[in-house]
């Protein structure tokens, strides 16, 4: 429901996951925050395409603080951190944490 401008500006702003143990030249997943709910945008094409969807499941401290202040500059913390609470798990501790 989102226009192709909005859809590349969320992708655009979107914080990378690491890779983990995959050499791969683009982020496989991204995460971002809309409207105080946080999207995850998956690539199974090398990065020509992402697919977004509103994400529930387990995220990392150091993600997590990423998107959270991404909320902040965007207005949007109450709504975010409802999100939060009912739909993430932390997961892993980083140093950041």
């Amino acid at each position: 429901t989102l226009s192709e401008a909005e859809r590349r500006r969320l992708l655009n702003e979107a914080i990378a996951a690491p890779n983990d143990d995959r050499d791969l030249p683009v982020p496989k997943k991204l995460y971002v925050v809309h409207e105080g709910a946080i999207y995850e945008a998956q690539t199974s094409d090398r990065g020509r395409t992402y697919h977004g969807y509103p994400y529930k499941g387990k995220l990392s401290g150091t993600i997590l603080a990423e998107l959270s202040a991404m909320a902040d500059r965007k207005g949007c913390s109450d709504q975010f951190a409802a999100w939060v609470k009912a739909n993430i798990e932390r997961h892993g501790v980083s140093p950041a944490d």
